[in-house]
């Protein structure tokens, strides 16, 4: 499995060499950083991506989740509880985030009713 996102990885940065403004590439070179658990590579490019595009609460979300994973919790809880509390997107990394116990964040409830 680890050849699989080694392979996909060089083949987002084989990519993105030649255009590194891509941000959609950038994105999707980060998701595959957190699949293969290259936390520090992941919020690099999403760090990258969000300079390319500004506020995006799906990169909130997933560099919240990410930083998360990676054990920088009290910026993931920043980037998560206070920049877009009401976002549905970040709310749904929140919820994953939580639901795999890298934040202890509480779950917004009263967003479902």
């Amino acid at each position: 499995m680890n050849l699989q996102f080694d392979e996909a990885i060089r083949t987002y940065r084989g990519t993105l060499d030649p255009h590194p403004q891509f941000e959609c590439g950038r994105t999707r070179l980060g998701m595959t950083c957190v699949a293969r658990g290259a936390y520090r590579d992941a919020i690099r490019e999403f760090e990258i991506a969000k300079d390319l595009t500004g506020s995006d609460p799906y990169l909130d979300g997933i560099l919240g989740y990410t930083l998360a994973m990676s054990g920088n919790t009290a910026k993931a809880y920043v980037l998560c509880g206070i920049r877009f509390p009401l976002d549905t997107i970040l709310v749904c990394c929140r919820h994953i985030a939580y639901r795999s116990r890298a934040l202890e964040l509480p779950f917004p409830t009263q967003h479902f009713s």
